[in-house]
């Protein structure tokens, strides 16, 4: 297989798991089906040039880009803080509901004591 095809099977599984993007996620936003996303990620295919296109788009539209041989031979992969915000949504939710949980359990604790 050639370099660039590996090179760009790795990049697009790097940039799905930044985004917390399951294969079928992928898919949809680029519009083309899972099996190619899975065949393409496993090294056993190599995307037509308007795939890797529709590919590239759905990630870049996400805040997640690439740029090749930087460092030689390798790629440098850019995320943009839209890319993060959904999981800095969820560390923000889940540090605001632990306060609130653990006051609900003192109040149900002295409720039963009196």
């Amino acid at each position: 297989m050639q370099e660039n095809v590996f090179r760009f099977a790795v990049q697009i599984k790097a940039g799905r798991t930044v985004l917390g993007w399951s294969q079928t996620e992928l898919a949809k936003r680029a519009g083309i089906a899972r099996p190619t996303v899975a065949r393409i990620e496993s090294f056993s295919m190599q995307p037509k040039l308007d795939t890797a296109e529709k590919i590239k788009d759905a990630l870049r539209k996400s805040g997640v880009e690439f740029s090749d041989h930087h460092p030689e031979r390798g790629f440098t992969m850019v995320v943009k803080n839209v890319a993060l915000q959904p999981q800095f949504d969820e560390m923000n939710r889940k540090e605001i509901e632990a306060p609130k949980k653990v006051m609900e359990q003192i109040s149900g604790l002295m409720n039963k004591g009196e």
